[in-house]
């Protein structure tokens, strides 16, 4: 059976996840509001920041604000799910951006081919020199392949059957395209970029290296014990150390 084509004008969200970001707040919502393409809806998920962050978003007046206690990325990310109301999901962090044609080339491909689940497309990589805003303090990086959420676009059918951020307790995308994979979704990437990725001196990456090394460790484990537990139903599931 064939999935449905897209309606004519497919209503476009985007969740973004904040914490503790307000440096470079104002510029990921500009590149969200820039696009060439409109978005529709954009709601900003606060993760119990203590910094200037909220009241930033608070100041967009196209942009919905939805606090909550901390708890975490990946229910922060899961609120945004629930809070959209898209046929089309997309995702930014607070620290990066995106190129201001990303939703427009997306939509297109997902346009051509309603058999696609959700198309991604490359990264731009960039340092920064000091924890400010400012073109002066960027140093440019490689491009990469942008397999992550940031880089995509996805229809909102993706996660009714895949399910949502996390459900092993981690922050980062291995676990849901792993399960994504398992459930057949149709998966495409653009060549071009569509994001650019800030490097500075309180990224996930930076911080957290262990913890989404544990992730990885835990997600791989999954998989593991899925594809055993569809091979041998009988058999007991293995656990993570």
């Amino acid at each position: 059976m064939h999935p449905e084509p897209l309606p004519a004008n497919p209503r476009i969200s985007v969740v973004m996840p904040l914490y503790n970001g307000a440096v470079y707040l104002a510029e990921a919502l500009d590149s969200i509001l820039g696009q060439t393409h409109a978005i529709d809806e954009i709601v900003v998920v606060d993760d119990g920041s203590t910094d200037e962050g909220p009241a930033i978003t608070a100041s967009y007046p196209k942009v919905r604000l939805i606090t909550k206690e901390h708890s975490g990325f990946s229910p922060t990310l899961n609120r945004g799910l629930e809070e959209t109301t898209g046929e089309l999901i997309t995702f930014l962090d607070h620290d990066d951006r995106w190129i201001p044609d990303k939703t427009e080339r997306q939509l297109a491909l997902l346009r051509q081919r309603p058999e696609i689940d959700a198309v991604f497309g490359r990264a731009r990589q960039f340092r920064m020199t000091e924890q400010r805003c400012g073109r002066e303090y960027e140093v440019p990086l490689e491009v990469t392949e942008g397999l992550c959420k940031v880089a995509g676009m996805f229809h909102r059918r993706a996660f009714d059957l895949a399910g949502g951020f996390g459900s092993l307790g981690g922050h980062d995308f291995i676990d849901w395209y792993t399960r994504a994979r398992e459930v057949g979704l149709r998966l495409e990437s653009l060549p071009e970029v569509v994001f650019e990725r800030r490097q500075h001196f309180t990224n996930t990456g930076r911080i957290g290296r262990e913890e989404q090394r544990r992730t990885y460790m835990t997600s791989l484990k999954a998989k593991l014990d899925r594809q055993r537990a569809a091979a041998a139903p009988n058999l007991p599931p293995t656990h993570p150390a």
